[in-house]
C-alpha cells in the first residue's frame, strides 16, 4: 500500500467526525481520559497511516496525530511509568 503525504486524505479523517476532542492540545494540558479518547479514535481510523506519514513529511511538531502526541517533549512530561507503547506506523517512529 503505498501511502499519500498530501492533505487528500484528510476528509475520510476518523477526527473531522469528533471535534469534541482537543486535537491540537499539548497532551500535558489534558486528561488521561482525552488522550485515551483521541488514541481510540485513531486506533479505529481508515487513514492512520497516511496521517502518520503527513505528520513526519510536514515536520509536525503539535498536536495529536495518527494516535499520538507529535509534540518531541510529550514523552518526558508523561507520568513516571506512564508511556504508552504504540505500534510503529510507516513515517512513525515507535514510542516505546
Amino acid at each position: 500500500m503505498s501511502v499519500d503525504t498530501s492533505s487528500r486524505w484528510m476528509p475520510a479523517a476518523a477526527c473531522v467526525a469528533r471535534g469534541d476532542l482537543p486535537w491540537t492540545t499539548d497532551t500535558d494540558r489534558l486528561t488521561a481520559a482525552a488522550v485515551r479518547a483521541m488514541t481510540r479514535v485513531c486506533d479505529r481510523c481508515p487513514v492512520r497511516n497516511h496521517c502518520a506519514a503527513y505528520a513526519t513529511t510536514e515536520r509536525v511538531t503539535g498536536g495529536f496525530w495518527a494516535g499520538r502526541d507529535r509534540d518531541v517533549l510529550a514523552p518526558r512530561r508523561l507520568p513516571t511509568g506512564g508511556i504508552p507503547v504504540q505500534p510503529s506506523l510507516p513515517g512513525l517512529g515507535s514510542v516505546a
